[in-house]
């Protein structure tokens, strides 16, 4: 993993960020209304999210993490 210079810290992809802002996994899982396998599917590039989800995970974030790049993000 690539290393931020101004954070030290590893940089997340944009479905590590969806899961880091809700906590966990299940956590996340609840709040997009899907279950936790699907969020294992996203984090693992297995399948990549739908619009509509991404544009639901946007709003409950309020823009931490955007549809964009999560559809973009390929996982």
């Amino acid at each position: 993993m690539q290393l931020s210079a101004a954070t030290q810290e590893p940089r997340l992809t944009p479905v590590e960020r969806l899961v880091k802002f809700f906590g966990n996994q299940p956590k996340t899982a609840a709040a997009m209304g899907v279950s936790q396998a699907t969020v294992s599917y996203w984090l693992s590039g297995t399948y990549t999210m739908t619009a509509d989800n991404a544009f639901k995970a946007e709003d409950l974030t309020k823009g931490y993490v955007t549809a964009r790049e999560l559809v973009g993000s390929g996982g």
